[in-house]
């Protein structure tokens, strides 16, 4: 397991976030944020954190509103090895 996963694993809700974006391919953070029973503001803030680490992406970057976001191949890379890790 890479720093990156052991990083995202730390955080139940870290985790959670991006198994949710490995399920559902394509959301916004509302659609995500009620799925896992977070706050839109957690939400928010927990996807920066995994743009920082490049995890995820906006579809549509130019938007500046409704947004929806999905991994990147970094990102999905991790959430395999959650998922078997699990």
């Amino acid at each position: 397991m890479n720093k990156v996963s052991k990083y995202i694993m730390a955080s139940k809700t870290r985790e959670d976030v991006l198994l949710c974006l490995f399920r559902m391919k394509i959301a916004r953070p509302s659609e995500i944020a009620f799925k896992i029973k977070k706050s839109r503001a957690t939400l928010t803030r927990i996807i920066n954190e995994l743009r920082k680490k490049k995890l995820v992406e906006p579809l549509e970057p130019k938007r500046a509103t409704w947004k929806r976001y999905i991994l990147t191949e970094s990102g999905k890379k991790v959430a395999n090895d959650i998922k078997r890790l699990s």
